[in-house]
């Protein structure tokens, strides 16, 4: 025998059901129950939401900014994958670093720019591969159909300023 139930009503006015049968069990949920559910549950909602509020605010103003520095680079030929892969290489960013004398300016509290010496003692000076694992943290290369993108991603304002500037002159020195 099934068990019948009586509709609910909202004033005068029907209150929807959604109904789900998993074999003989029925299930009925009513809005007015959920709203009911919620309401009764209201301070812990609110609650949370303030939390949420609070800690998104504190993050967005402890947290660093991050500046993007780009540029839009087209291969040519039928080299774009591959030469793609070559600029995320090891190998070749150490050959870059090597060739540029980048590595000060990677390492700049390490090293002392008047007397053009490094201020850490001989073990401690960074290597090629330091160097290139510093920069592949903060590089950005992405393929764009027919162009690749080419960016450093930096906390530090001047070092997004100093890439652009650096960037500027390498190209200057190869035209």
């Amino acid at each position: 025998m099934s068990k019948q139930t009586k509709p609910q009503t909202l004033g005068d006015k029907p209150v929807a059901h959604i109904s789900a049968s998993a074999g003989s069990i029925e299930d009925e949920l009513s809005l007015v129950e959920l709203w009911n559910m919620l309401w009764s549950r209201k301070r812990l909602i609110t609650v949370m939401t303030l939390i949420a509020m609070v800690t998104a605010i504190i993050y967005s103003m402890v947290a660093p900014p991050v500046y993007r520095v780009e540029t839009l680079v087209k291969l040519q030929g039928d080299y774009g994958n591959e030469a793609t892969a070559t600029l995320q290489s090891t190998a070749f960013m150490e050959d870059f670093i090597r060739q540029e004398g980048l590595l000060p300016w990677i390492f700049r509290e390490k090293w002392d720019a008047q007397s053009e010496a490094w201020t850490v003692k001989e073990d401690d000076i960074p290597s090629l591969r330091q160097g290139a694992i510093v920069i592949k943290e903060h590089m950005i290369v992405e393929k764009q159909g027919q162009l690749t993108v080419i960016g450093l991603r930096s906390t530090d304002p001047l070092t997004a300023v100093d890439a652009v500037v650096l960037g500027r002159m390498r190209r200057s020195n190869y035209k």
